[in-house]
């Protein structure tokens, strides 16, 4: 989504559990973020205004994961912004770098803790955001995040859109279809 003042935010969230329910609430926290990021608000408060709403808007728990990027188009800086997410990977060269998050969903409690990571971000450099039943695989399958970069390679795709349903299936089939948890890939690619 484009921001204000050259910025640009990507942004995948994960409802706990699968199904309708998750996808709710995922549903919920990228609307949020959407509203508040159109409104202007900074992006530690949108986010500590969302962990409120999920913490005391539901009669059940209700949480999920939120991988965040904004990225600055003048300088090229992407600031990752995470919240129980699963590792988001920059590739770059032929090169796979994991950005990791140790921290709790958001909406799990009343005060909630985010991992930040800027990074530099190059012409032609290659983001994807993963949801934990697509990361899962990669990990039980005891691949490497390298994995993703051949991926990639072994096709010379540009489009972003593509790399990410190529991935996805890519890893479907590795799993051998025995997908146990929703799988989401979101792609980005600087251009300029």
């Amino acid at each position: 989504m484009e921001l204000p003042k050259g910025g640009y935010m990507i942004a995948l969230s994960d409802g706990m559990g699968s199904g309708k329910a998750a996808g709710e609430e995922s549903r919920t926290v990228i609307e949020l973020l959407e509203q508040f990021a159109e409104a202007g608000f900074k992006r530690e408060l949108a986010l500590k205004m969302i962990n409120s709403v999920l913490v005391m808007g539901a009669d059940e728990e209700t949480f999920a994961t939120l991988d965040m990027c904004y990225i600055d188009l003048y300088s090229g800086t992407a600031e990752f912004i995470k919240t129980g997410a699963a590792a988001t990977f920059v590739i770059r060269d032929g090169k796979a770098k994991a950005i990791r998050s140790s921290s709790l969903p958001i909406g799990m409690l009343k005060y909630f803790d985010m991992d930040r990571a800027e990074y530099k971000l190059h012409k032609n450099d290659i983001v994807i955001m993963l949801t934990d039943g697509a990361a899962e695989v990669i990990d039980r399958e005891n691949m490497s995040a390298q994995i993703l970069t051949d991926l990639i390679a072994e096709n010379s795709m540009k489009d972003p859109k593509d790399i990410a349903e190529y991935v996805l299936e890519c890893l479907k089939e590795k799993s051998g279809f025995r997908i146990q948890d929703d799988m989401t890939v979101v792609a980005a690619r600087i251009w300029g």
